[in-house]
């Protein structure tokens, strides 16, 4: 998937701000240029600032997909405690964070990352498309390293992720998170994928300006 952000975030006055995403996207196997591939989503998310520590956050995220109309309400809040040790940063689906730093050099998190989208295909699946639905959490180890320019992770974690094949047309209207409003009367082509557990590791280079 190629995606182009364009966006502005607003200052509104009395501790409320807003971030408001155009989100055009060409997503597929690449195999073959094609309208189908060509999706439009957008997002609006509003801050207040509660505190130099803490604020609420909600809005929206609405794509057009292969399967419809995804629309994705958005809540989440962000929190420093007082020893600057632990954060939270979390807008729930989508993704959220928390952090707690043992030490300038060692800190230890969890993660959490969902998406819904969904991909064309071309060349010998022509006429098909895919659907994926992933939930992703892990909990995570981290060293900073030479000032916190590198920082190194290591994870462990769970992922749902399901690839759902389906006919060109054949689609759910409008979508609520993982929610059809109209129901589901699609006939998917392919088997479930099944949840597993996984390990990795993140390298994050980091470069001030």
């Amino acid at each position: 998937m190629t995606r182009l952000n364009l966006g502005v975030k607003l200052d509104h006055g009395n501790g409320w701000s807003g971030t408001y995403v155009l989100l055009p996207k060409y997503a597929s196997d690449f195999d073959d240029l094609g309208g189908d591939a060509f999706q439009f989503g957008g997002l609006a998310l509003f801050e207040k600032k509660i505190s130099g520590r803490k604020g609420w956050k909600f809005g929206s995220y609405v794509s057009s997909e292969n399967f419809g109309t995804i629309i994705t309400p958005l809540v989440g809040m962000w929190y420093k405690s007082p020893n600057r040790k632990f954060y939270v940063n979390a807008v729930f689906p989508i993704r959220s964070e928390a952090n707690y730093a043992i030490s300038d050099i060692f800190s230890v998190g969890a993660n959490l990352l969902t998406s819904v989208k969904a991909y064309d295909l071309s060349g010998n699946a022509d006429g098909f498309y895919v659907q994926e639905e992933s939930i992703r959490f892990n909990l995570y180890a981290g060293v900073s390293l030479f000032n916190g320019t590198l920082l190194a992770r290591a994870k462990i974690g769970y992922d749902t992720t399901d690839y759902g094949v389906y006919l060109q047309g054949d689609t759910v209207g409008a979508q609520i998170l993982t929610f059809q409003v109209g129901g589901d009367d699609r006939n998917r082509q392919n088997r479930e994928f099944d949840a597993a557990p996984f390990m990795g590791v993140d390298l994050v280079l980091r470069a001030g300006i």
